[in-house]
């Protein structure tokens, strides 16, 4: 039976948290030469160095301390890679913001060094961390970070002002919002914006108790390979969303097979693609086997309304969003017709 434990570290812990949290003491000069006094000087209501055991072997670590009242900063946070079991730094992580929120905190700030990005940005961004832009400090050897925040709202409301509230979060974390009668758009606000990035508009609608956030977040998708013979430019496409329904449609600009190694590089979540599949011999045999599947779109039209899965079969019994990649276009038209009519 597994044994799971979570507590502060102790000076006996040094050595394991110092492997642990190595690629941290590597980019940060400080914490290289302070990490022993810092365990060291732990204090319940300043400075924490959280571990993750299992099985008395620490698999995760998070070092951080109280800046102020309502405020922490994290100043390391890693998952050890050997003898660990996968997913522990979310698990820690997890357990973490349980013990901010039950302190009051409202807000938690970390500054991920660049190198470390694309292993520790991932699981932040998975429990609500926004990253905020990127800083530097002084000195010819210093290199850029990432800073990301998590922002507790302690506040209960009613579900015709979920729409309000999200408003204020978003304006108040510098995003420009537009208000519709069905909802809100949003993107970042020009003067934080890095020069040449350009920020897309984000849609945001509620459906009953459900709150949709619509795709694609960018104009472009990514997707299995099978089915690329069919898409072409200027293919119309219907947006399903498990539990919900169609949500809104596309235009298909162009599409291309990608190495899904490389498309993994620059898109957060890519579990529901197999990174392994079509590795070695099986690639040469069949060059889509393991491929990705890139689609961009020319533009993305939301639904007033969700058309539900019971609407559809409705329409055609034989509808099944898990097996059909393509329907007729009268069906097409019949989806788009009844989500653009108010119930």
């Amino acid at each position: 039976m597994t044994e799971t434990i979570l507590r502060q570290a102790r000076r006996k812990d040094i050595p394991t948290v110092k492997r642990i949290l190595g690629p941290w003491l590597e980019e940060d000069a400080y914490l290289h030469e302070n990490l022993e006094s810092l365990i060291g000087k732990l204090t319940p209501d300043r400075l924490h160095c959280t571990v993750l055991e299992v099985d008395d072997v620490i698999c995760a670590v998070t070092l951080w301390i109280v800046e102020e009242p309502n405020v922490v900063r994290v100043l390391a946070f890693q998952e050890g890679r050997e003898n660990c079991a996968e997913g522990a730094g979310i698990r820690l992580l997890h357990e973490e913001i349980i013990e901010w929120a039950q302190m009051g905190i409202s807000r938690v700030t970390i500054e991920v060094p660049e190198a470390l990005g694309p292993r520790v940005i991932g699981p932040l961004q998975k429990w609500g961390f926004l990253v905020e832009g990127l800083s530097r400090g002084f000195g010819v050897d210093c290199k850029p970070r990432v800073r990301m925040s998590k922002h507790f709202l302690y506040r209960t409301i009613r579900q015709k002002e979920v729409i309000n509230f999200i408003h204020e979060v978003l304006v108040s974390l510098g995003y420009e919002v537009r208000r519709d009668a069905d909802g809100l758009v949003y993107r970042v606000r020009d003067e934080f914006r890095f020069p040449f990035i350009f920020s897309q508009w984000h849609r945001i609608t509620t459906s009953g108790p459900d709150i949709i956030v619509h795709p694609p977040a960018s104009n472009v998708a990514y997707s299995y390979s099978a089915g690329k013979k069919e898409v072409r430019k200027g293919l119309p496409l219907l947006f399903y969303i498990n539990r919900v329904g169609a949500v809104g449609t596309a235009r298909v600009e162009s599409s291309h097979l990608e190495d899904p190694e490389y498309a993994a590089s620059r898109l957060e979540e890519m579990d529901f693609l197999d990174t392994e599949v079509g590795t070695g011999e099986n690639s040469n045999k069949a060059p889509k086997i393991g491929k990705v599947l890139v689609v961009h779109f020319q533009w993305y039209r939301p639904l007033i309304r969700p058309v539900t899965l019971e609407e559809i079969r409705g329409m055609d019994a034989k509808f099944n969003p898990q097996r059909s990649r393509s329907i007729s276009c009268s069906l097409f038209e019949s989806i788009i017709a009844a989500g653009d009519r108010l119930e």
